[in-house]
């Protein structure tokens, strides 16, 4: 995405949220051609950054707090620490939640996604540091 393209994004999407919205989270996927945000409703949205729409819309529902957002390195989850403790996966197909895990007593202000994929690190209030097998569903 060329500067020029970049700030005009930027205008977009700040257009789309009223002026008084914070923001709580943002994330690049790897290959750069996405954005996931959260404001303070607590929806997540995927944006499209080459359109500058956004694609897909998660956690309508308000089930979660997310407090921090990061793809991984396929673009396929998106996973959220969240301010209850749990950490939730997302499949980006469908936008269904595809795992929960009661992670931490606290807030989740940290989660990320290994290299290749298979594990997943977070890092809560209650200053513990997780390691999770994404495939195996086990801590």
């Amino acid at each position: 995405m060329s500067r020029e393209a970049h700030v005009q994004f930027c205008e977009g999407l700040a257009g789309k949220y009223r002026r008084s919205t914070l923001l709580k989270a943002l994330a690049f996927s790897n290959d750069g051609l996405r954005l996931a945000s959260v404001a303070m409703d607590s929806i997540i949205r995927i944006w499209d950054l080459r359109s500058g729409v956004v694609e897909k819309v998660l956690n309508k529902e308000r089930k979660d707090t997310p407090i921090y957002l990061s793809f991984s390195p396929d673009g396929q989850v998106l996973a959220a620490g969240t301010g209850h403790g749990q950490v939730v996966l997302w499949r980006l197909t469908d936008g269904t939640v595809i795992r929960r895990i009661d992670a931490h007593k606290g807030s989740v202000p940290s989660v990320q996604f290994s290299k290749d994929g298979k594990t997943l690190i977070s890092a809560g209030l209650d200053k513990k540091i997780s390691s999770w097998d994404v495939l195996l569903r086990s801590s």
